[in-house]
C-alpha cells in the first residue's frame, strides 16, 4: 500500500506539471491528505506514549479516576469548633470528606458503609473528635429521580473522621439536619423524614420525640437547632403542605413537650421546609432568631414568641422544601444574614432588602448554584463556608468575593473533593483513549489522552444526558444534556474550544435528551430517540438530516446497532416492546415479547460477534427499591419475526439483586460474560447468566449509573452518582 508521504510526493509532482484549472483539484488533494498525515502522527505519537496493552492482565479490583476537580452536592457541612481549617463535608452519595487544610485538600474514609448520601453533618463542640452523620438526604422529590438516596441510619465517629459506627437504627431514612448539645457530647438531636429522633448516649439508643408521622409532628423535620446559651431550648422546622404541624416548633425542656410557634409565623399547610438560624453575638444573642421558609424570610428578636415578616423575596424559590433551602446569621452582627436556594444572597437589614453575591466573571470564583449549608469559622465573622451542588466554596472578606475550597489549588497533587454525581460514562474505541461524562448539576466534561476532565465548552451547568464517541474516531464526540439538545464535534482533542461544537436538527431540548446509537463500521448511521417520544429517527450523514422510521407507537427508550453488522438494529420500549431492523434501521419488525415484563427497557446491548443476539436491561433511573420483576433478559432472533427469550437473571441463590439496572454490557471476547450495574453494585457472571456475583473490590457502595467498556484495552468504565468515575481491566 502506498504511504500518505508517498500519495502526497506524487501529488506534488503533478502539481508541477499541472495547468492552472487541474492545480486547484490537485491542492485539495493536497490539503486532504495532509490533514489525514497529521491525524496519523498524532496517532503514532500517542500510541508511543500510551502503548496499548492487545492482552492487558485484569484488574484486581476497581482504579478511581476521580474526577478531583469537579465536586458534586455537598449536602452537609460542619466546621471544627476552634480550628477553621478543619471542616467535614457530607455529599450526595460519596460519604463524609474531611479537610484539615481549609480546602487545599480532602480526604475520606467513607467507602463500604451502609449508605454514602449524607443529609446531616455535626460536630460535638465539647469534644470536637465526635462528629455524627445522619444519612439519607431529604429532598421534596427524592422519590422521582435517582440523584437523591434513602440511608442506613446515623453513624458516629469518635477519632475526628478516621472511623466511623453505625449507631443503634432509627425509623427515617432520609435526614435533614444534626443538632449536638454544645454542652453533652451524647446528647443529639437528627431531623428525619419520620420523625425528630434525639439520643443521650451518642446513639445507643434513640427516642422518638413527641409522635411521628401519626403524632405531633405529622411532617417531615427539615431543621432542628439548638440554642447554645440555653441548650434544653430547641427549635424544629416542619415541612408540610398540607397537614396541620407544619411550621417552626420549640422545646423549653429538651424536647419532652413542644409549642407550635404560630404567632405572626405560618403554620399547618404551605409551610415549605422551614430553616432556622440563631444569632450569638449580636444585641439579642440567641434570642435572635430567623427563619426561611419558601420565598419569605421571618425574624423574632424574643427567642421566637413574636415573629415580624422581614420579607417576601421574590428571588427565593416559593417552593423551596427542599435540601436546597439555607439561611444563616452573622454571629457578630446579627442584621447581617445569608440565604438562599437556587442564588446566594445577603442582607445587611436582617431580611428587609437582599442583595446577590458569589458571583464573578470567571467560574471558579462564581459560587454555584442549590446552596445546602452556611457555616462560619470559629475565629472570625468576616471567613465563611457555603455547601452547594459545586462543593464548597470560602470568602474571607464578608461574602465580598468566593473561591471554590474543593481541593483544586496548589498543590496539584493534593485530593479534591471526589463526589461528582455522573449520569453517563463515554469512552473511544479507537488507540487513542479519550472519555468523557455528564453529570448531575453541573457540566460536560472530557478528558483527552487519559489526562484531567476539563469542560466542554458548548455547555453552561447543563446536567443528565450522555456523551458518546464515533467507534473510529475520537476526534467526533456526541453530546446531549437534558438543556442543551444534540451537538456534535469533529475536533475531539480540544473539546474545551466552544467554536469546535455545532448543534444538530434535532428537536431535542426542553429537558428532553436524546438516546443515540452510532453504527461501528459505518459510522456516519445514527439512530436516535427523543426522550419520552415514540418515534426513532435515522441518520446517515452524521446527524445532518434525518427522517423517521420507526413511530409514532410506544415510547421508546433505547436503540442500538449489532458491532459486528450494522444492518441489523434495535428498539425497545417503555412496556418492553422489541423492534429488529434487517437493514440498517430504514424499516423495523415488532418481535414477539414473550414472557418479557410489561417494562420499560433501559438498555439494549448485541453480543459483538452474533448480530442476532440481544440482551435486553430492564429499569427506571426514578426506581431505587425492589422492583419486583426479573429485570435481565437474553434474546436469540430468528428469521423474519421471530426471537425466543430467556431470562438471565440468575437461579435462585445466585441471582442478580431485585433492582432495576442502569448498565449492561457484554464482554467482547467472552461473550457468556456479562456486567450489569445497579443501585445494588456491579455484578458479574460467567456463564451466561445462570449466575451471578458482585464484582465490586475497590468499589465505594455509592450508586452505579452507567457501565461500557473500551474494547481495545479491556477495560470497563463505571459512572457514580457521587463518586466520580471508576475503570477496570478485565
Amino acid at each position: 500500500m502506498t504511504s500518505l508521504e508517498d500519495q502526497m510526493n506524487a501529488l506534488s509532482d503533478l502539481l508541477i506539471q499541472a495547468n492552472s484549472p487541474e492545480k486547484a483539484d490537485i491542492m485539495k488533494k493536497i490539503k486532504a491528505l495532509g490533514v489525514q498525515l497529521a491525524k496519523a502522527e498524532a496517532d503514532l505519537q500517542h500510541c508511543r506514549q500510551h502503548p496499548p496493552q492487545l492482552h492487558p492482565q485484569p484488574s484486581p479490583q476497581w482504579e478511581s479516576l476521580g474526577p478531583a476537580n469537579i465536586p458534586g452536592r455537598i449536602s452537609a457541612l460542619a466546621i471544627h469548633p476552634k480550628d477553621p481549617g478543619t471542616l467535614y463535608a457530607g455529599s450526595a452519595d460519596g460519604g463524609v470528606f474531611k479537610t484539615i487544610n481549609g480546602g487545599k485538600s480532602w480526604a475520606t474514609t467513607w467507602s463500604q458503609q451502609y449508605a454514602l448520601a449524607i443529609g446531616g453533618l455535626a460536630v460535638a463542640p465539647s469534644k470536637p473528635e465526635v462528629i455524627y452523620a445522619a444519612t439519607g438526604e431529604w429532598d421534596v422529590s427524592s422519590a422521582a429521580i435517582y440523584t437523591w438516596f434513602p440511608g442506613a441510619g446515623v453513624y458516629r465517629s469518635g477519632d475526628s473522621g478516621a472511623n466511623w459506627a453505625l449507631l443503634s437504627p432509627i425509623t427515617s431514612n432520609e435526614t435533614s439536619a444534626v443538632a449536638v448539645d454544645p454542652g453533652n457530647a451524647d446528647r443529639v438531636f437528627v431531623a428525619g423524614n419520620r420523625a425528630l429522633h434525639r439520643s443521650t448516649d451518642g446513639g445507643a439508643s434513640w427516642d422518638v420525640l413527641p409522635g411521628n408521622l401519626d403524632g405531633v409532628f405529622d411532617g417531615v423535620i427539615s431543621d432542628v437547632v439548638i440554642d447554645p446559651a440555653a441548650p434544653d431550648h430547641i427549635y424544629v422546622g416542619v415541612h408540610d403542605s398540607n397537614r396541620r404541624s407544619g411550621g417552626v416548633w420549640r422545646s423549653s425542656d429538651g424536647g419532652n413537650t413542644w409549642t407550635l410557634l404560630g404567632k405572626d409565623l405560618p403554620s399547618g399547610g404551605g409551610t415549605p421546609g422551614p430553616r432556622i438560624a440563631l444569632g450569638s453575638k449580636g444585641a439579642h444573642g440567641t434570642k435572635f432568631v430567623a427563619v426561611k421558609m419558601g420565598d419569605r424570610v421571618f425574624v423574632s428578636l424574643d427567642g421566637g414568641d413574636n415573629f415580624t415578616l422581614r420579607s417576601q423575596f421574590p428571588q427565593f424559590e416559593t417552593d423551596a422544601g427542599r435540601g436546597r433551602n439555607v439561611i444563616a446569621v452573622d454571629p457578630v452582627m446579627e442584621n447581617v444574614l445569608f440565604a438562599g436556594d437556587v442564588d446566594f444572597f445577603t442582607s445587611v437589614n436582617a431580611g428587609v432588602t437582599w442583595t446577590q453575591i458569589g458571583k464573578g466573571k470567571t467560574y471558579p470564583t462564581v459560587v454555584h448554584e442549590d446552596l445546602h449549608a452556611i457555616v462560619f469559622s470559629p475565629t472570625s465573622n468576616n471567613h465563611l463556608f457555603v455547601a452547594t451542588d459545586g462543593g464548597v466554596y470560602e470568602s474571607a472578606d464578608h461574602g465580598a468575593s468566593w473561591m471554590t475550597v474543593s481541593g483544586v489549588v496548589e498543590p496539584a497533587t493534593d485530593a479534591g473533593l471526589v463526589t461528582a454525581q455522573c449520569w453517563t460514562i463515554g469512552v473511544s474505541q479507537e488507540v487513542r483513549l479519550a472519555y468523557g461524562i455528564t453529570t448531575h448539576d453541573n457540566l460536560c466534561y472530557a478528558s483527552t489522552a487519559g489526562g484531567p476532565f476539563d469542560y466542554v465548552a458548548y455547555f453552561f451547568r447543563s446536567e443528565g444526558g450522555w456523551i458518546q464517541y464515533d467507534p473510529k474516531s475520537a476526534d467526533v464526540i456526541y453530546v446531549n444534556t437534558w438543556s442543551s439538545g444534540l451537538v456534535k464535534t469533529t475536533d475531539g482533542q480540544k473539546p474545551w474550544q466552544s467554536q469546535t461544537w455545532k448543534p444538530l436538527p434535532m428537536d431535542s431540548h426542553d429537558l428532553n435528551s436524546v438516546t443515540l446509537a452510532i453504527a461501528w463500521s459505518n459510522t456516519d448511521w445514527l439512530l436516535a430517540i427523543v426522550r419520552g417520544t415514540a418515534a426513532v429517527s435515522r441518520s446517515t450523514d452524521g446527524g445532518s438530516s434525518w427522517n423517521t422510521v420507526l413511530g409514532p407507537g410506544p415510547t421508546i427508550t433505547a436503540v442500538r446497532f449489532a458491532p459486528s453488522d450494522d444492518q441489523h438494529a434495535y428498539a425497545a420500549s417503555a412496556d418492553g416492546r422489541v423492534w429488529h431492523s434487517i437493514d440498517g434501521g430504514k424499516t423495523f419488525t415488532e418481535l414477539p415479547r414473550g414472557g418479557l415484563p410489561v417494562k420499560r427497557v433501559h438498555d439494549i446491548q448485541v453480543d459483538w460477534k452474533n448480530p442476532l443476539r440481544i440482551f435486553l436491561a430492564f429499569g427506571d433511573r426514578g426506581s431505587l427499591g425492589a422492583v419486583g420483576y426479573r429485570p435481565l433478559w437474553r434474546g436469540d432472533v430468528g428469521n423474519g419475526a421471530q426471537a425466543a427469550w430467556s431470562d438471565v437473571t440468575g437461579k435462585p441463590g445466585q441471582a442478580l439483586p431485585d433492582a432495576g439496572l442502569t448498565g449492561l454490557v457484554v464482554d467482547p471476547d467472552h461473550p457468556n460474560t456479562l456486567y450489569v450495574a445497579s443501585v445494588r453494585g456491579i455484578h458479574r457472571s460467567t456463564d451466561g447468566g445462570g449466575s451471578w456475583t458482585p464484582f465490586a473490590t475497590g468499589l465505594p457502595r455509592a450508586f452505579v449509573s452507567h457501565l461500557t467498556i473500551r474494547r481495545i484495552d479491556r477495560t470497563l468504565y463505571a459512572s457514580t452518582m457521587g463518586r466520580g468515575v471508576f475503570r477496570r481491566v478485565v
